[in-house]
């Protein structure tokens, strides 16, 4: 059991409203304590191995809805199996991983919460204030765009356009996919939470910074030595707090931005397949249907990198302020003091990674950007020498919508 003594209640409500319909965090608060639900707990478990058995049952009964010779085409079949499969793996792992997870993540908004009540004795609270409410306007924002259209909307469009197992198909894929999309915002809300915390911190520089180059002889508080030790700490604080975080979300942020990847490539590899085959006219339902998914698949890779990309950059930014800060030459204290502070900042660099194994930045993007053209030159190169190989029996097309 711990103390809840955060203020981002208010903040978080709509989160934690939708983990209360997911049943995907079994606890509950008492007497101010957070102790696990056992009633919870219990309707969890009960309703992930729901969607398992009926996993199982609706991927029996596919073979006999798929059309057996287009089903030949092996990247296809396997875009169809891996996504449905690979979601609901998903959803298992996310929500083993919200049991252990959820009081680490409490202890540390608990920590980012000490942090504000610090900076609101330096006359900040108004830049806090304004800080969460654009938390808020951001989180309604993700919950309409990624829960409403992209899971809701899409997966009930996407269960109409199919011919069989319509119901089944929403079954098996809605729940995980709300359960995916809740961690994704999870992940985004915390980043830009911190990334705040960081910004009101170089605020505070920035104003030392503006005064430095307009007072000649800089500083001429008594205090400048302990209000920069302070600022330091503080930010030593959050960049703690953010290498936790990920730390703990780690490797389902790293099975998400795989899964994404792959689908988005077996997406694309199928739409090209469609188009260069001339089988437009006849299936375009079915390009329009993926395209849908490509887009939900790019926004979470493009999101996920954007967000680790501004918090590393607000993080890494205040030793570059803190080194903008013009310290006059009789001041020698003061300017061994920044010089030292600055020090600590560049062995304390932030980086958000996937489970250590890549950097989760702007690069992952035009890394991704890169790997996707090579891997779709070569499967479009690769059934195009298929198809006009005589010794090769042709694919049937007239089913196609049949795996979607």
């Amino acid at each position: 059991m711990m103390r809840t003594g955060f203020h981002f209640q208010e903040i978080f409500k709509p989160l934690f409203f939708l983990t209360q319909i997911l049943c995907l965090a079994p606890y509950t608060i008492k007497n101010k304590r957070i102790i696990i639900s056992k009633i919870r707990l219990i309707l969890s478990v009960i309703l992930v191995a729901a969607n398992v058995a009926l996993t199982v049952i609706y991927f029996k009964n596919l073979n006999e809805t798929l059309n057996t010779d287009f089903a030949k085409a092996g990247t296809i079949k396997f875009l169809s199996i891996f996504r449905d499969l690979g979601s609901t793996a998903v959803m298992v792992v996310n929500v083993a991983f919200s049991y252990g997870h959820s009081k680490r993540l409490l202890a540390e908004l608990d920590k980012i919460y000490q942090v504000d009540k610090e900076l609101a004795e330096l006359g900040l609270e108004d830049n806090i204030n304004k800080a969460n409410a654009s938390l808020k306007r951001n989180l309604k924002i993700l919950l309409v765009l990624v829960h409403l259209i992209f899971i809701t909307f899409g997966e009930t469009g996407s269960a109409l356009l199919k011919e069989h197992e319509r119901v089944m198909y929403l079954l098996v894929n809605l729940y995980p996919r709300l359960i995916i999309g809740f961690l994704n915002i999870t992940v985004y809300m915390v980043s830009m939470l911190i990334e705040g915390r960081f910004k009101i911190i170089n605020l505070l520089f920035t104003r030392k910074m503006i005064e430095s180059n307009q007072l000649r002889k800089y500083p001429i508080e008594f205090d400048f030595c302990d209000k920069i030790k302070h600022l330091v700490s503080l930010h030593k604080v959050l960049v703690k707090v953010s290498k936790e975080i990920n730390s703990n979300f780690s490797f389902q942020v790293l099975l998400c931005i795989t899964m994404n990847f792959i689908l988005l490539i077996g997406d694309l590899h199928t739409i090209m397949y469609i188009i260069f085959f001339g089988l437009f006219t006849k299936h375009s339902r079915i390009v329009f249907d993926i395209l849908k998914h490509c887009i939900g698949y790019i926004f979470d890779l493009f999101y996920i990198a954007k967000r680790s990309a501004d918090l590393c950059e607000e993080a890494n930014r205040t030793k570059v302020l803190l080194l903008g800060i013009k310290i006059d030459v009789e001041k020698e204290d003061e300017r061994n003091l920044v010089i030292a502070s600055t020090l600590k900042l560049m062995q304390n660099k932030l980086e958000i990674t996937a489970c250590k194994l890549f950097n989760i930045d702007n690069a992952l993007l035009f890394s991704i950007c890169s790997a996707a053209s090579s891997y779709l030159f070569i499967m479009l190169q690769l059934d195009m020498g298929n198809k006009q190989n005589p010794t090769e029996a042709p694919m049937g097309v007239d089913n196609t919508t049949l795996i979607f």
